[in-house]
């Protein structure tokens, strides 16, 4: 193009499309009087910056070979039609979003990641054009919803920044938004009336966070990574279908949420030492999460409110200490004898009348407590459990064998007894 162009200072509209123009010369961006310039179809590998040109409404630069936006579009306030399609560019000007007027903006089929957050700003955009990109942000489930919520989001992750308080409620969201990871400091998440049917660990992350609302959402289970959150002072999950936490934890949480922060601790803590401590809890039920410990060597259920024990102990092949003391059971699932490894087994203070069969099968035990339970005898047949070194079974008023003088001396002699017993009994 000759300079001259630069000249025609009263130009308004400048059609060039459908050339071989490689280049484009400075003079022509001093065309402030310019309403529509269309350079589409050509060959043009940059343009220059257009930030003189605040008279332009439409810019068209479709099918080029452009690969960046060109300079100083933010400043074109009465700019409202950008055409970059079918470019090769790799990232959007943030500046982008300061052209606030804009109506139509068409980035199809260029080589986008993603959509900057300013683009937030465009609340009058009624046609964004974004198809033909392979776009990590925002996630596909936003772009799904067209323009107007996709600004809603943008313009959500924007004011996060300066708020430290990012809101997505009511987006369709399955997954943390990608934009999170490059929001750190946020005291406050709003993710309620979403689909998450499972919370990214990564939420652990965000240990400045007060405040965090979840409800109706699909979630089951909350990551054992919430324990990092010790700022964290209201928490809501009305509205989901909790497997665990239990309602006992829920309830202690409801006046103190830091009474959830220390039960998601031990179990974070619990995939680290493989040991779990969750006496005195009032638990009417054995936690969900507990089944997913499969490495665990010590499990405590202690001093809670259990009537029943899951078949899921059973996969549980490492554990070496059980303890089920004051609770209200009376029977143990046959899963139990799976434990081959278990050395100690605390049932004492339970409502035990015989002891459970699965017991008589755990040929690794040593410590065997019955104390504080209803028992009338012991059955013969514990004389098989040869590594047994101790067994108490005090304050079992109703026991008669054996006898106390023979309880009293020790598993030993205990054993030795019921051997005795058992041989008199096959051979009778």
């Amino acid at each position: 193009l000759p300079k001259q162009f630069g000249d025609l200072c009263n130009l308004r509209r400048l059609q060039l499309d459908h050339n071989r123009l490689v280049d484009v010369p400075m003079s022509i961006m001093q065309l402030t009087a310019l309403e529509m310039l269309n350079l589409e179809f050509n060959q043009l590998m940059l343009v220059p910056a257009v930030h003189n040109m605040t008279s332009l409404q439409v810019l068209i630069l479709s099918h080029n070979l452009l690969t960046a936006t060109p300079p100083g579009i933010g400043n074109l306030m009465r700019l409202r039609s950008l055409h970059l399609s079918f470019n090769q560019i790799q990232k959007a000007s943030p500046e982008i979003g300061d052209a606030v007027n804009l109506v139509e903006l068409l980035l199809d089929h260029n080589e986008l990641k993603e959509v900057p957050a300013e683009f937030g700003r465009l609340t009058n955009l009624t046609d964004l054009s974004l198809e033909g990109n392979d776009l990590d942000r925002p996630p596909s489930i936003i772009l799904e919803q067209g323009c107007e919520v996709m600004v809603e989001y943008l313009s959500r992750i924007l004011d996060a920044r300066t708020s430290r308080l990012l809101f997505m409620d009511n987006m369709k969201l399955s997954f943390l938004p990608p934009e999170m990871l490059d929001l750190n400091g946020l005291t406050g998440i709003s993710l309620a009336d979403n689909r998450f049917s499972e919370l990214d660990p990564i939420i652990g992350t965000y240990t400045d966070l007060t405040a965090l609302h979840l409800d109706r959402n699909l979630l089951s289970l909350l990551p054992s990574s919430m324990c990092n959150l010790t700022k964290l002072r209201t928490l809501t999950l009305d509205g989901n279908d909790l497997k665990d936490p239990p309602s006992e934890i829920m309830m202690l949480a409801e006046s103190n949420v830091q009474e959830l922060i220390t039960y998601l601790r031990k179990f974070r803590e619990a995939e680290i030492t493989n040991s779990l401590e969750l006496t005195g809890y009032m638990l009417r039920s054995v936690p969900y999460a507990v089944a997913l410990l499969t490495g665990l060597t010590h499990l405590s259920l202690a001093e809670n409110r259990l009537t029943t024990i899951p078949s899921s102990i059973g996969s549980m092949r490492n554990l070496r200490s059980l303890q089920l003391s004051a609770n209200q059971i009376d029977s143990l699932p046959p899963e139990i004898a799976r434990l081959a490894s278990l050395e100690v087994l605390d049932l004492e203070n339970n409502m035990f009348e015989e002891v459970p069969r699965p017991v008589l099968e755990l040929y690794s035990i040593k410590k065997l407590m019955l104390a504080h339970n209803k028992l009338e005898a012991l059955p013969s047949d514990l004389c098989w459990l040869t590594n047994l070194e101790q067994i108490d079974v005090k304050h079992n008023d109703l026991l008669e064998i054996p006898p106390q003088e023979v309880i009293s001396k020790g598993a030993t002699v205990v054993l030795d007894y019921l051997r005795k017993f058992n041989r008199a009994k096959w051979t009778a």
